[in-house]
């Protein structure tokens, strides 16, 4: 985990530039979080990200509100699966209804 570029202390990695991302390697693979990234964010990019190692893809994850690109299928699909992760569907459902 890091939030700055190389050795320049005074150029930190912005979370609108990335949150994290995954180096796919047989033997070792690699997460970066940055961070600068809240708390929450940290812990979502970290299980986001290892589920692309459980693909095997490497990524550059950054969920911006302001991103209207196209979002490709497998980002989809890691949110999907860490969204699961920190609250489940039915559990969530079946607490909600109170």
């Amino acid at each position: 985990m890091n939030g700055i570029v190389g050795n320049n202390t005074s150029r930190h990695l912005s979370i609108e530039e990335f949150r994290a991302f995954t180096l796919i390697d047989e033997y070792a693979p690699l997460i970066f979080i940055n961070s600068a990234d809240s708390k929450g964010g940290k812990i979502f990019s970290l299980l986001h990200e290892f589920i692309h190692i459980g693909l095997a893809q490497n990524s550059l994850y950054n969920a911006s509100q302001d991103d209207f690109h196209v979002v490709h299928p497998v980002e989809t699909f890691c949110n999907g699966v860490t969204a699961e992760i920190i609250a489940p569907y039915d559990l969530f459902k079946k607490n909600g209804r109170r």
